[in-house]
């Protein structure tokens, strides 16, 4: 197991496209506060990423989206396989070590753009125990598993598949005194937005 608190403001990684297994591991103390747009044990699972077996126990997520665009918001995380956008392409090729040759470079971004193309990306046989999110900002995309699963746009389809995976208890709060900015919104017990499979899971969050 492990108690997170002793490392304070979690930071959500932010692009995670690899296999995370938390052996049915309990994970207590997670507290992200951030003002970026997404927030959650991850920011972003992408590609064909698989994230299973993790027992998130009372996180407490507060997002204030201050960077504008969509906000986006779960305990384990923001976004589930995404397309990316065009400034999120450049963050991500951004992070190549200098001193590549141009063919080198080109290559590892071709193979980069391909990964986290036409994809699907899995959380299976996770829990999340009394969670608690508190959203602020604009367009908000929020739930207790992630805010978004799954994505179409003309870029492809990123597909995402749940199962197995649960929340019980725990609250969500979205723009509260401030309704106006739910418009265009989403927010839902398990998943704020749904464009993927979602199997054999369930929620007992709190009305929002």
């Amino acid at each position: 197991d492990i108690d997170l608190s002793v490392a304070g403001n979690w930071t959500p990684i932010d692009i995670y496209g690899g296999r995370y297994d938390g052996g049915g591991h309990r994970i207590t103390g997670l507290t992200v506060n951030t003002n970026q747009a997404q927030g959650g044990l991850f920011g972003q699972i992408k590609g064909n990423a698989t994230v299973c077996n993790v027992d998130l126990v009372s996180p407490i997520i507060t997002v204030n989206n201050t960077a504008g665009g969509n906000t986006y918001a779960g305990a384990l995380a923001g976004r589930l396989n995404n397309v990316l956008t065009g400034e999120e392409k450049m963050n991500l090729i951004g992070n190549l070590p200098d001193g590549l040759s141009e063919v080198v470079r080109q290559a590892i971004i071709n193979d980069l753009l391909a990964a986290m193309g036409s994809t699907t990306a899995r959380i299976v046989a996770c829990k999340v125990e009394d969670p608690v999110i508190t959203v602020t900002g604009m367009n908000p995309i929020v739930g207790t598993i992630t805010g978004q699963a799954g994505d179409k746009s003309a870029a492809g389809d990123s597909m995402s598949q749940i199962w197995d995976t649960y929340s019980t208890g725990g609250s969500i709060s979205v723009n509260s005194g401030n309704p106006a900015a739910n418009s265009g919104g989403y927010a839902g017990g398990f998943v704020g937005l749904n464009n993927g499979y979602i199997t054999r899971s369930f929620a007992t969050t709190s009305p929002i």
